[in-house]
């Protein structure tokens, strides 16, 4: 058939790497049986389109300029990246032609996957996306199926009739009264590296000017020699090609001998360099901060790109407080550029667990010289980050621009190298008195996280745990049966608010709950606002920690509460959120990304529980700007001070950002906890937004949070603005954040 239409939403990302390995598994076989020994691959391309008012038929069509597809496939995307609608589009004579299309309300993107021979691939495509009026639409409709009856055999009346009814019960209908309009889609672009580096390298041609301007700095390099000719060479020809006034070079060397070596490289690259051992390094240091103003430590084979000076001199220049500059960075594999890392900003508690930073660091020398690191040379980012790193004031930036490139990999998951890694660790939060073990990661092959300890053998604290309920009394017992016989906790009530249950069913349940004396029960007999069922539950809450759970919550992991706890012995933790997952074990909530679709998407959604993550993100604790109220907990006196939810403007919708953004505001963190693992069987209880009052509502909500939070919205900083914005797999944008940003 034409158009293999599957209207709803789809709980599952995979989705479509599934569709596009029976693509490519189809195109295989006609290739088999052409004889073409070739190989295809089946290339994404995305484009941001307005959200429809209303279920819309439309018309895709694309240039026959686009040849040697044999298969492809569109898929339409909400705001959150969930996979609303997906269709299979004609192919006809080797080009994609005109397709009738169901356009379901709210989508935001448009994916076209298509699949070619590799020498065939696309860098970008174009089309329109037409919504037709009455006449017209008819008109398309009826030239669209005599395409499909000519070139793929299928009888008209069937198909037409099938057509008509599919087309009536997803939005037909609405083609009576919708007048034409058209969506130039000029801005469908492969989210890919290689797309990504064209991109950002035209930036920089751009701004020539800029980008080959010879800046007022000087900088020192220590490059770690050993022996490899090639890696060598590599790093000091790229240090021979920046735009800088001056360089100094360090080469520090171990007990071997490569004299001969570096004579040679050095006469040829033409590098003024000093050979030091590491037990000089700190005579070298003193010497280096008198003469220049930044510093960086290199292995062979790293390669630092000619415009990072530059962009070094900019952020320098415009925060003069800074002592430790890091930036992205990505790996080079034959001189192929892959593997990007793009890095949040300074994010403490994913830096102690894991080195997302590496080695793309820039340092203040004269800072440098009073730390004496002759003596730690080994993990001496660690030492020296995670002295900085671990003030009220860490004096730590981010750049957001891929500065260099590495050749070898990090042993960053390396069990040995962990266990080394560890060891530092805890000599560094040992010395700042900070109590803590490391406990063994639920997926055993993500390494060990920090757990903190009590400071002072006091027991755990007391914990509240706050549930809205109204009705569904099955729903409710499950997640507390859950809760009381799954919870490794010493200290925990539950208190259940039930808004206004007429079932029978559920009031016989809750009267039950009174024999059970960690339970209370407390009545909330006024309209839905779920800001104000929590504040009014937290004023008769007896633990120092609160904890907003939904009903709709199952307990995976006994230790969860335990683990989420823990964070509250570090005294600048304020709100800590779980692992959610679907019950197909994919994720649900694993951090709240701001700015992501409407206001904030849920990073990592549809990952499988076990899988990595981007930069190990899903299984390592690490700071996010919001985490969801399904399943946070708080500090008690916070949540008094902050006023709780705001139940004003915010009764339903974004009010667990809103608290988080507040209370980062007043200089607390906030921490994703993935040992903490629970179902969440999201909006099961309250619906989704089907109503016109309850779309009212949530436009007026999500209006309110970007006219209150639009610059956290719009850049947050535990993301990174080379990341897609419309997407929550952490895959890459279309927009290279360049130096010219900078100024």
């Amino acid at each position: 058939m034409g158009i293999a239409s599957s209207p709803g939403v789809f709980p599952n990302e995979p989705l479509l790497a599934r569709q596009a390995t029976h693509m490519k598994k189809t195109f295989n076989r006609i290739k088999t049986d052409r004889g073409i020994k070739q190989e295809s691959v089946v290339q994404t391309f995305s484009c941001a389109i307005s959200p429809l008012s209303r279920d819309r038929m439309a018309v895709l069509q694309f240039p026959t300029s686009i040849c040697g597809v044999e298969d492809a496939s569109i898929a339409f995307l909400d705001s959150m990246g969930g996979i609303r609608n997906v269709h299979s589009l004609l192919v006809i004579k080797e080009f994609i032609q005109t397709s009738v299309l169901h356009v379901p309300e709210g989508v935001t993107e448009l994916r076209v996957s298509v699949c070619v021979l590799e020498q065939d691939g696309f860098e970008s495509i174009s089309g329109t996306l037409t919504f037709p009026g009455k006449i017209r639409g008819l008109l398309r409709l009826a030239s669209y199926v005599y395409k499909i009856n000519r070139f793929r055999g299928v009888t008209i009346p069937r198909f037409f009739v099938e057509k008509c009814q599919q087309l009536y019960r997803i939005g037909f209908r609405n083609l009576i009264s919708s007048p034409t309009s058209h969506v130039e889609l000029r801005d469908f672009a492969k989210f890919d590296y290689k797309t990504w580096i064209r991109i950002s390298n035209e930036n920089l041609t751009s701004n020539g000017n800029q980008a080959n301007s010879t800046e007022a700095i000087r900088i020192c390099f220590f490059l770690k020699v050993s022996g490899n000719r090639v890696l060598l060479q590599k790093s000091l020809v790229a240090l021979t090609k920046l735009k800088v006034a001056a360089i100094d070079l360090y080469l520090i060397v171990g007990n071997e001998d490569h004299g001969a070596l570096l004579n040679e490289l050095l006469e040829h690259v033409a590098v003024p360099a000093t050979v030091v051992s590491s037990r000089q390094m700190d005579q070298a240091m003193n010497t280096v901060a008198g003469k220049n103003q930044w510093c960086c430590f290199l292995n062979e084979g790293d390669v630092i790109r000619e415009h990072a000076l530059c962009v070094l001199s900019r952020y320098a220049e415009s925060k003069p407080e800074i002592f430790i500059f890091y930036c992205d960075h990505d790996y080079l594999d034959q001189e192929k550029r892959h593997s990007p890392w793009f890095k949040p900003a300074w994010n403490r508690e994913y830096y102690l667990n894991f080195n997302y930073i590496s080695r793309a660091v820039f340092y203040r020398p004269d800072w440098l010289a009073e730390q004496g690191i002759g003596k730690h040379t080994s993990y001496i980012h660690e030492r020296l980050i995670l002295k900085l790193g671990l003030k009220p004031e860490p004096h730590i930036e981010r750049i957001p621009d891929v500065l260099f490139s590495f050749s070898c990999p990090d042993a960053l998951l390396d069990h040995d190298s962990q266990n080394e890694r560890q060891i530092v660790v805890s000599e560094i939060l040992h010395s700042e008195g900070i109590a803590h073990s490391w406990k063994k990661s639920i997926a055993g092959k993500h390494g060990a996280f920090v757990d903190y300890q009590s400071p002072s053998d006091k027991a755990l604290p007391a914990v509240s745990l706050i549930i809205p309920i109204r009705d569904q009394p099955k729903l409710l017992k499950n997640c507390l049966d859950s809760i009381l016989g799954n919870t490794d906790y010493p200290d925990f009530e539950v208190i259940i608010v039930d808004n206004g249950s007429t079932d029978p069913r559920t009031i016989k349940y809750l009267s039950s709950l009174n024999a059970i004396p960690a339970c209370t029960v407390l009545s909330f007999n006024q309209p839905f606002n779920y800001s104000a069922i929590n504040n009014f539950a937290a004023r008769q809450a007896k633990g120092e920690l609160i904890g907003l759970v939904n009903s709709d919550i199952e307990v995976i992991s006994p230790g969860w509460l335990r683990d989420m706890a823990s964070y509250f012995w570090v005294a600048n933790i304020g709100i800590v959120g779980a692992k959610l997952l679907y019950r197909d074990e994919s994720v649900q909530h694993a951090g709240v990304i701001c700015g992501l679709g409407n206001v904030a998407g849920h990073a990592h959604r549809f990952f499988r529980a076990a899988e990595t993550g981007y930069m190990n993100r899903l299984q390592v604790p690490n700071e996010y700007s919001a985490v969801t109220g399904a399943c946070l907990l708080t500090r008690r006196s916070l949540y008094e001070t902050m006023g709780g939810l705001n139940s004003r403007e915010l009764a339903v919708a974004y009010n667990d950002v809103d608290y988080c953004i507040r209370v980062r505001k007043k200089g607390y963190r906030i921490v994703y906890c993935p040992q903490a693992e629970l179902f969440h069987f999201e909006s099961v209880t309250r619906g989704r937004e089907d109503t016109s009052e309850k779309k009212w509502r949530y436009t007026q909500e999500r209006e309110y949070m970007w006219n209150k939070w639009r610059l956290e919205l719009e850049d947050d900083g535990f993301y990174n603005p080379n990341l897609s914005r419309v997407r929550e797999d952490f895959s890459i944008g279309n927009k290279p954040q360049s130096f010219v940003k900078t100024q």
